[in-house]
């Protein structure tokens, strides 16, 4: 039963109960006045002199007694009526509460699964932003440095996203071998910045080939192409596999537009710990 029929019934019931009290007064009123009628018409009798005046007494007697019997009569029946009303009435009343509280405690149950469920994807979160301290992971060609990554990777770090970039990962003397390794295992996206020079640099390719491992492992888009330079014949001719995702292009898009939708996409699974 819905709260919404239960507040009706309340409703109608109550406005029941008032027409009966009404009633109710209506022949408390009808009452009192056929008791001060049988007063009169006793004072009547006890003062008759003559058998007209004594018969007059009696059927104002008679009249006023019929009138009493029949206000007490339907008091009787709408006290009745009015006790089996408020009865239900007060039913009626407990059952909206219960309707109301079962109502709120559903919904205190959905808030608290929401924030229960929120709280678990929170701290999955926190726990996969501590195991990948990279947020990206930029793959590029040493050649591009000047005149796009360099550019692209300082907006990145200016917006707080955590880079692994060659230049501040790998110091002298360093395993570059190792230290991509590193880089490749421990970041949750990749961008492949595709142009003529990436795709014949020995170390970009053996970046290419981690990132593909990665990406077939993983449910979610962590491959994320920039065409830098590079017509779509080079990328079919390089990989059908990069030619089929959707790429921004350096051609088509500035940097920072690049920059607000990797910041956007890196939050939007992300969250500041």
């Amino acid at each position: 039963m819905s709260i919404s029929l239960v507040t009706s019934q309340i409703k109608r019931l109550e406005s029941e109960i008032e027409s009966l009290r009404q009633k109710m007064q209506k022949e408390t009123r009808n009452e009192a006045d056929a008791l001060n009628n049988i007063s009169k018409s006793t004072k009547k009798l006890n003062n008759s002199k003559t058998s007209a005046s004594l018969n007059s007494a009696i059927r104002d007697f008679d009249n006023a007694n019929r009138k009493l019997n029949r206000s007490q009569g339907e008091k009787a029946e709408l006290s009745k009526r009015l006790a089996k009303k408020e009865r239900t009435l007060n039913d009626k009343r407990d059952r909206l509460m219960t309707l109301h509280y079962k109502h709120m405690r559903e919904d205190i149950d959905e808030i608290e699964s929401f924030y229960t469920n929120k709280e678990a994807e929170i701290q999955r979160k926190i726990d996969y932003s501590k195991q990948k301290p990279f947020d990206v992971f930029i793959s590029h060609a040493t050649d591009d440095k000047d005149d796009f990554v360099t550019q692209l990777t300082d907006g990145l770090k200016d917006e707080g996203i955590r880079l692994w970039y060659d230049s501040d990962e790998i110091g002298w003397g360093q395993s570059i071998r190792q230290r991509i390794d590193r880089g490749l295992t421990n970041s949750r996206f990749f961008i492949v910045v595709l142009s003529t020079s990436y795709i014949n640099s020995h170390w970009t390719n053996y970046e290419l080939d981690g990132i593909l491992q990665r990406v077939a492992g993983s449910e979610e888009n962590i491959l994320l192409p920039i065409w830098h330079n590079i017509s779509k014949e080079e990328i079919d001719a390089f990989s059908l596999t990069l030619s089929d995702k959707f790429a921004l292009n350096t051609g088509q898009h500035d940097v920072e537009e690049m920059i607000d939708a990797l910041v956007s996409l890196v939050k939007h699974n992300s969250v500041n710990v």
